[in-house]
């Protein structure tokens, strides 16, 4: 089973264990802004409930609670960089779409991706939403959340990234992420691209003209 440990990014000192579990792998994909809670999804596709979206405290006990569970798939939660929501996979319609809701709730729910979407990434200013499309390009949603409700404007697409999607085994699949300005994109990408064809330079071509 994945547990969740932290570790200083700094590479110095032990590894602390904060949660495991026998039954189910634990994936780990957002802190809050103020490093207060982190959110992680379940694995176990054994439960009835499937995957589902929790919180853990980082400060204090480290009790983790339920914050989306049904009967579908939540996965890759991301906190919005203001904390207000988060935004997140699930397979309620027969397919991934992303969805917002407010944080700490309760509250609204809202789609943002329509014909699949997955892997939900903010701009740092909480105003764009970028999303992998099930059609492969990389989308952007212009939102709004500055209220209590959430609005979700213009949706267009970027590019092809080629994402490379490692899956559940031993990842939480982050195989792409922006910038706060949305200005770059560092991304995983396949390796499986056609090989360029070799080139061939000719030296001394001249002296068979001569033949």
């Amino acid at each position: 089973m994945l547990d969740i440990v932290k570790k200083p990014a700094s590479g110095a000192g032990a590894e602390t264990e904060l949660l495991t579990d026998s039954q189910n792998n634990l994936y780990p994909t957002s802190v809050s802004p103020d490093g207060k809670v982190l959110l992680f999804f379940t694995g176990n596709a054994l439960s009835p409930t499937g995957n589902d979206l929790w919180l853990l405290p980082l400060v204090g006990e480290a009790k983790p609670t339920v914050f989306v569970q049904t009967e579908f798939n939540e996965t890759y939660p991301a906190f919005s960089p203001d904390g207000r929501w988060v935004a997140y996979s699930s397979s309620e319609s027969g397919r991934n779409e992303v969805f917002v809701v407010p944080f700490p709730g309760p509250g609204g729910k809202w789609q943002v991706s329509q014909g699949g979407g997955s892997y939900p990434r903010w701009r740092g200013d909480s105003a764009e939403l970028y999303f992998q499309s099930s059609a492969g390009p990389l989308m952007s949603a212009r939102v709004d959340g500055r209220s209590s409700a959430f609005l979700v404007g213009a949706v267009t697409p970027l590019f092809e990234p080629r994402i490379r999607n490692v899956g559940f085994a031993g990842s939480n699949s982050h195989n792409y992420d922006v910038t706060p300005d949305g200005q770059r994109f560092l991304v995983a990408v396949t390796d499986d691209a056609p090989a360029e064809p070799p080139i061939t330079v000719l030296v001394n071509w001249t002296a068979a003209l001569r033949n």
